[in-house]
């Protein structure tokens, strides 16, 4: 697991099977092709991993998917990328 904070509020992230399989039906996108099509996709990974994150803490979790694409920009995107990285590797923070 791991976080990112997005307006001033804390999300914990994490790679969960189910999170990569609601993604991948989503999107019809595997994760191995992620990013190299469409930038927009990254964030929709992002917000089905913050689901399973903030389920796991046992917080809730009420934004849509819509508001969720709403509150990242392009350069959350930059500081969040290692982030992304790491959880996708398997190393825990």
């Amino acid at each position: 697991m791991a976080s990112i904070e997005l307006e001033g509020n804390t999300y914990h992230l994490r790679a969960s099977m189910k999170a990569l399989r609601d993604f991948e039906e989503r999107t019809g996108t595997s994760i191995a092709a992620l990013g190299e099509t469409d930038v927009t996709k990254v964030p929709v990974l992002l917000y089905f991993f913050a689901k399973a994150g903030m389920k796991r803490e046992g917080e809730p979790f009420k934004l849509t998917e819509d508001e969720w694409m709403d509150m990242i920009t392009t350069e959350d995107l930059a500081e969040i990328q290692p982030v992304l990285t790491q959880l996708l590797a398997g190393k825990k923070k």
